[in-house]
């Protein structure tokens, strides 16, 4: 109880961690606090009233906090765009990139097979990420003979392998899929190098 300290760090989610935060620098248990929002606090995912609850607590988070952090210069612009330019300060909110310091510079794998090979790795949030129209672009090619069937395959490195078959599956192209289930990091990477191209997906929201 009577110890001081020179930081309080806090990530959302949960909004418990803002609050602690909050609760710690108000009542000098601490010198300086940085906000970390990996995640923004309102997001479409919440109700109408549930939204508003966590707006207001962005905004007096980007208020109180020392330092506010993000993990892209995109977030960056959503979080200014949401609290409005004339209580936004440019010089208290930095960007934070997630992601590792050392990269394994020994697996160069390459595809040396005359199949295009496509890759993503990570979760699917339950279908909201959602390949589907990469899935229609890949039948729309087969239909119109422009690529072979067995020449192009999608593989998959995760949790979420069903939500991506049936996404597949409702182009009527599920396999072309491969599933390889939940792999090791270095794993990861040496069935990235393997294929041709990376997907990268984000929710498919406004």
């Amino acid at each position: 109880r009577n110890s001081r300290y020179d930081i309080v760090l806090s990530s959302f989610g949960p909004l418990g961690s803002h609050l602690i935060g909050r609760h710690v620098k108000k009542n000098k248990k601490a010198n300086f606090w940085v906000a970390d929002f990996r995640d923004n606090m309102h997001n479409e995912e919440y109700s109408k009233i549930i939204d508003l609850i966590y707006l207001h607590f962005e905004k007096e988070t980007m208020k109180k906090a020392d330092a506010i952090t993000v993990i892209s210069k995109g977030l960056r612009e959503v979080l200014k765009n949401t609290v409005g330019d004339k209580k936004f300060r440019n010089e208290k909110v930095f960007v934070v990139h997630n992601g590792y310091e050392n990269e394994i510079g020994a697996i160069r794998a390459k595809n040396n097979s005359n199949i295009l090979k496509i890759a993503y790795t990570g979760s699917l949030y339950s279908g909201k990420r959602d390949m589907s129209l990469l899935f229609k672009a890949i039948k729309e090619l087969i239909d119109e003979k422009k690529i072979e069937r067995n020449k192009l395959e999608i593989h998959y490195a995760g949790t979420s392998s069903s939500d991506l078959f049936n996404q597949a599956y409702s182009q009527g192209i599920p396999e072309v899929v491969h599933d390889h289930g939940y792999l090791r990091r270095c794993q990861s990477i040496e069935l990235q190098n393997s294929c041709d191209f990376l997907v990268v997906l984000s929710w498919n929201t406004r």
